[in-house]
Order: C-alpha cells, then structure tokens, then sequence
C-alpha cells in the first residue's frame, strides 16, 4: 500500500509541475525579444547557462545529475540561469 501511496503522490507532483511549466510558456511570448534571445530555439541538454555562472564541467557534472535520475525515476529537470 505504501509503494501505490507513494506513486500517487508522486504523480500527481508531476502533473502539477507540468501545468505548472504550461503557465510559463505564455508568460515568456510576453517578455521582450531580448528576454527570448537568452534562450536557444532548441535547448541542447538539460542546463541552459545563459548568465555563464557555470564552468564547463559543473555544466557537464549537471546534465550527469539530470540524466540518471532520469533514468532511475523518469523524473526531468531544467536548470537555466538567466543575467
């Protein structure tokens, strides 16, 4: 009963981050075109370094991070720093 409680949960986390990212989307068609130029038209990976606070390898070492707990949970992350 625990494992069923806690894929319950676990999914109706998801689904709220998910409408919660829809919301997002409308927001960012509001923002100035200097705003959208921050963003690449196809993100390349899970980390977007627009402020470039990140070294090459704490970039890397992050998109490591996403991607097994991807493949442990089915679970994605974006992580974008914006200047």
């Amino acid at each position: 009963m625990k494992g069923l409680t806690f894929r319950i949960k676990a999914t109706v986390l998801a689904a709220a981050l998910q409408l919660a990212g829809l919301a997002v989307v409308p927001a960012l068609a509001a923002q100035s075109p200097e705003v959208l130029k921050l963003f690449p038209a196809q993100p390349s990976g899970y980390v977007t370094d627009a402020a470039r606070l990140l070294q090459p390898a704490e970039s890397q070492e992050m998109e490591g991070l996403i991607l097994r707990l991807k493949d442990v949970t089915g679970a994605e992350i974006a992580v974008v720093t914006l200047p």
